[in-house]
C-alpha cells in the first residue's frame, strides 16, 4: 500500500517531453551507476560469450536502469546464455525505504543477525588493529600514491590505540580511540604538513566504519594473551540487503536500529562496504570450527569466514525476510566450511607426494651421473 500510494501522490506530467538516446556516463561528476563489486574483483575472460564484463555493459547495466525493453538481442539474451551469479549484478537501494544501522557498543557479538539475514546483507568480521590500519593504508596508498610519513606514523600510533582499547568504553568507539590516536600524533609533530595531510587521507579512507570490542573476541583474547583481541565489526551491504530488518527483530541487545534511508546514508554504506571487501578475511585463531564435525564450536563462527558467508549468491527476486533463503545460506555456508579444509588437507598430501617424486627423481638422476 506504501508503494501504492507513493505511485499516486508523486505520479507528474513531464512539461519537456523531449527523450535523449545517449546514457550519461556522470551524474554530478560521479559514475551514473555503481559497478557491481564483483566486476572489480573478477578479471576479464578470454571467452567473450561467457564475460561478465561483457554481460554487464550489454545487459545487465540495462536493467538496473530500468531500460530492460530498449536493449538489443545480443547472444546472452538470444541463446538464453549467461554468466553465473549475476544476481550480484542487482542493487536493491531503490526498493527499501528503510535500512539497519549498526551500534557497536551495545553490541555482544552474538551472531543472530548475520545467522538469520537471508540475503548476505549483514556479514560479521573479526580483525586485527594490525590489519585494519594496514588495510587502510594500503588504500591511501592506492589513491593518493606514494605516502611519506604514514606508514611509520601509523605503527606508532597502534600502541596508544591499544591502550585507549583496554580501558573503560565511556561511550567511546574504536573509531572514536584511532580519531584520537591520530590528534595525538600530529599535536606531537607539531602539526608538521606532510603528517596533517596524509593522516587526512588517512581519515577519509576510514570514514565512518567501527569495531565493537566484545567479550569472545576481544577481552578473553586479551586474558589470555596481551595484543590478541579481535575487533568485531558488523556491515550492511547496500546493494543486497532489502530492507526486511529481521536482523533488528532478532537483535536482543539493541545493537542495530532501523534508520530511513538517505542519500548520505547510502553513500556511507557504500564506503563502509568497500572498505570491508578490502579487509583480510577472519583470522583463524578467532574461528571455533576446527573440530566441527565432533560438534565442537558454535555455528555462528563459519559465518564469520568471508568465503563461507558468501557462499550463497544474493540479488535475487524473492520475498523480504525469505527464512528459506536464510536457511539455504547456513547450509551452503557449513558445506563450504567443511569442505574446505578437506581440499587443504588433500591439496597439501598431494604437494607431499610431488616432493618426494621430485626427490626421488633427483636421487637416480644423481646416480646415474654418479655411473657415468
Amino acid at each position: 500500500m506504501r508503494v501504492v500510494k507513493r505511485g499516486f501522490d508523486e505520479v507528474r506530467e513531464i512539461k519537456v517531453k523531449e527523450i535523449s538516446n545517449s546514457i550519461p556516463e556522470k551524474v554530478n561528476g560521479k559514475p551514473a551507476l555503481p559497478l557491481p563489486t564483483m566486476l572489480k574483483s573478477t578479471p576479464q575472460s578470454q571467452s567473450k560469450l561467457s564475460d561478465i564484463h561483457r554481460f554487464w555493459e550489454q545487459t545487465g547495466n540495462f536493467y538496473l536502469q530500468g531500460m530492460g525493453n530498449d536493449n538489443i538481442t545480443d547472444p546472452f539474451i538470444g541463446l538464453s546464455v549467461m554468466p553465473a551469479t549475476t544476481s550480484l549484478f542487482r542493487d536493491m537501494t531503490g526498493i527499501r525505504f528503510d535500512h539497519p544501522s549498526w551500534i557497536p557498543n551495545n553490541c555482544t557479538a552474538c551472531g543472530n543477525c548475520y545467522t538469520v539475514c537471508p540475503d548476505t546483507a549483514i556479514p560479521g568480521l573479526v580483525s586485527t588493529l594490525s590489519d585494519v590500519l594496514e588495510t587502510i593504508v594500503k588504500r591511501v596508498k592506492k589513491n593518493h600514491g606514494n605516502v611519506e610519513v604514514l606508514p611509520k606514523a601509523v605503527r606508532q600510533i597502534e600502541s596508544h590505540i591499544r591502550t585507549l582499547m583496554n580501558q573503560p568504553k565511556n561511550g567511546a568507539t574504536v573509531n572514536t580511540y584511532i580519531h584520537h590516536a591520530i590528534s595525538k600524533a600530529i599535536a606531537e609533530s607539531n602539526g608538521d604538513e606532510n603528517v596533517v595531510r596524509e593522516f587526512g587521507w588517512f581519515k577519509d579512507e576510514l570514514g565512518d566504519f567501527d569495531f565493537a570490542l566484545t567479550r569472545p573476541y576481544f577481552d578473553l583474547h586479551e586474558k589470555n594473551e596481551p595484543n590478541s583481541g579481535g575487533l568485531f565489526s558488523i556491515t550492511i551491504n547496500p546493494t543486497t540487503c532489502k530492507g526486511c530488518m529481521e536482523c533488528v527483530n532478532v537483535c536482543d541487545d539493541g545493537a542495530l536500529k532501523i534508520v530511513p534511508q538517505t542519500e548520505e546514508s547510502v553513500a556511507s554504506m557504500r564506503s563502509q562496504w568497500d572498505l570491508w571487501i578490502d579487509l583480510p578475511n577472519t583470522p583463524k585463531k578467532y574461528n571455533r570450527i576446527d573440530s566441527l564435525e565432533e560438534k565442537i564450536g558454535p555455528l555462528e563462527t563459519i559465518l564469520l569466514n568471508k568465503d563461507a558467508y558468501l557462499s550463497f549468491a544474493s540479488g535475487d527476486g524473492a520475498c523480504l525476510g525469505c527464512s528459506e533463503k536464510s536457511v539455504v545460506h547456513i547450509f551452503t555456508a557449513t558445506v563450504e566450511s567443511l569442505m574446505q579444509p578437506r581440499i587443504e588437507k588433500h591439496l597439501a598430501y598431494l604437494d607431499e607426494l610431488i616432493a618426494k617424486l621430485e626427490k626421488l627423481v633427483q636421487q637416480k638422476t644423481d646416480q646415474h651421473t654418479r655411473c657415468l
